[in-house]
């Protein structure tokens, strides 16, 4: 939105209107190819009752935003963590 100058994603133009889609969120920042690792992971749901679902990158915003519980073991959150530092990086440009 700060590169877009505008101060709702109301305002966005449609090819920046990425929804809960973090890999297209990354795309259109222009992350570079490491934070991408993350999509080779294997994410699955920890609910306390069966069946489990595997969660696709682009459905896992939403199930952390819900709180939907998912298996983020080390390597998960070490992908996640180098996204985080990247995007305050950006932030701070």
């Amino acid at each position: 939105m700060k590169a877009r100058r505008v101060d709702s994603s109301d305002e966005l133009p449609d090819e920046a209107v990425i929804g809960h889609d973090l890999l297209a969120g990354l795309r259109l920042l222009g992350a570079p190819a490491p934070l991408f690792g993350f999509t080779q992971l294997r994410i699955r749901t920890t609910h306390k009752k069966d069946p489990q679902q595997d969660l696709h990158v682009k459905e896992l915003h939403q199930a952390l935003r819900y709180g939907i519980p998912v298996n983020l073991q080390t390597e998960a959150s070490t992908e996640i963590t180098k996204i985080l530092v990247w995007l305050e990086g950006k932030i701070d440009e």
